[in-house]
């Protein structure tokens, strides 16, 4: 079940400061949208910011986890999404840096 709550903390809370957020539901969660291009994943009440290439180097050197799902036959899938850290889901305006890094 998908919680509302995270969702409106995450959308109205932590990314107030970025114009033109806005949100679609998925099956897991929901995809965010900055200025209408997809950056972000809630899924199971975690925040993950989209990025790839240099992007994701980036994340991942700051020891961010990548998303993956383990498929059939036990093939893992890894998603371009990564996961926030905790500590950055209490700094709204540390969030608002990294986005503007990764977008």
């Amino acid at each position: 079940m998908k919680d509302k709550t995270y969702h409106d903390f995450v959308v109205y809370d932590l990314f107030s400061r970025l114009s033109d957020v806005t949100s679609r539901p998925m099956m897991s969660g929901w995809c965010l949208y900055l200025n209408k291009v997809p950056f972000a994943a809630i899924i199971g009440n975690q925040l993950y910011l989209k990025a790839k290439g240099e992007k994701a180097e980036y994340l991942k050197s700051l020891g961010w986890q990548q998303f993956s799902y383990e498929k059939s036959k036990g093939k893992v899938v890894k998603m371009s999404y990564w996961l926030v850290p905790d500590e950055l889901m209490d700094d709204a305006e540390g969030l608002v840096e990294v986005v503007g890094d990764v977008s």
